[in-house]
């Protein structure tokens, strides 16, 4: 049974069980559980299962994947505006060290005034567009701190306009984090995006991006083990995402815990081995394997240790 639920107004209960779609899914490696999101929105009923994959996969940062996922969006319909705002996100990476190239800015401006200009649009997802905008209208600098302050910014807004709408929830946690400074050890900014997490994964217990961001804002010694049990069940409902695989390890890291996090990453470069990109391997395959190497490394340190003293 597929877990990418749809908004009640869409019968959303996501089952990527449809034939086309669901060929599409084991086609691209990702298999049939994605998570939970809720997303209605003005496109066809063909688009709007393509918008869902994108959405989940784009909270799972599996950029590229989220990007072919809303372009079948904009095949499947054409005015379909989400589709166009989904692949000018998948060009922002908040919380990746990889500001988008001059030509990546370009396009996903290109893909913004698709959004902008095509279809006709709800309030609501006039406010989804307006937040990215908000990020592409700083303008490409030296540094991406005005563009994601301004995307913080944008989100801020969308959140508090919608306050029980998960996906804004969920994007405004992420772009919290973002904006964060590193050389805060209250973390404060990080614990009140990990606490709007927590409020999306209490309404939706299989959110990807729920799971994702908490991990991300408890991703600090003092913090972590308020994410073990987040931590723990991300795989279960991305069992095929190299990613979503790999984010728990982070939490495991913190705390010790080498076993979980040999486990869970040997999983997560087999999915990435299965998934290439462009026909290269994807960095997520040697992120993974260079954790192992670390736990594997860790672990006999711990060893070492008990011996001495026994």
């Amino acid at each position: 049974m597929h877990h990418i639920r749809l908004h009640p107004t869409l019968i959303i209960v996501a089952s990527l069980a449809i034939a086309g779609t669901m060929a599409q899914a084991q086609q691209d490696g990702y298999g049939d559980q994605l998570g939970s999101v809720q997303f209605p929105n003005s496109c066809n009923k063909a688009a709007s299962r393509h918008l869902e994959q994108g959405l989940a996969l784009l909270h799972h940062m599996t950029y590229e994947g989220a990007q072919a996922a809303f372009a079948d969006a904009t095949a499947a319909d054409p005015d379909c505006a989400m589709g166009y705002w989904g692949q000018a996100m998948t060009q922002i990476h908040p919380l990746w060290s990889d500001p988008p190239t001059a030509a990546e800015f370009e396009q996903g401006k290109n893909w913004l005034r698709e959004a902008q200009s095509r279809g006709s649009k709800t309030e609501r997802e006039q406010a989804y567009i307006d937040a990215v905008a908000a990020y592409y209208a700083a303008g490409r600098n030296s540094s991406e701190s005005p563009n994601l302050t301004a995307f913080e910014e944008g989100w801020e807004a969308v959140y508090h306009r919608y306050p029980e709408d998960p996906e804004a929830a969920a994007f405004y946690a992420l772009a919290h984090m973002a904006t964060a400074d590193p050389d805060d050890k209250s973390y404060s900014l990080q614990k009140e995006a990990g606490a709007i997490a927590q409020e999306v994964r209490a309404q939706n217990p299989d959110h990807p991006g729920a799971h994702h961001y908490i991990i991300h804002a408890y991703d600090y010694p003092p913090l972590a083990q308020e994410a073990v049990d987040v931590a723990r069940n991300y795989s279960e409902i991305a069992p095929a995402v190299p990613h979503a695989l790999h984010m728990p390890s982070h939490i495991f890291t913190r705390l010790g815990l080498w076993e979980e996090s040999i486990a869970l990453n040997q999983r997560s470069a087999d999915a990435a081995q299965a998934h290439p990109v462009n026909g290269k391997i994807s960095l997520h395959q040697p992120h993974a394997q260079d954790y192992i190497a670390y736990a594997y490394l860790q672990r006999a340190e711990d060893d070492r240790a008990k011996q001495i003293l026994e």
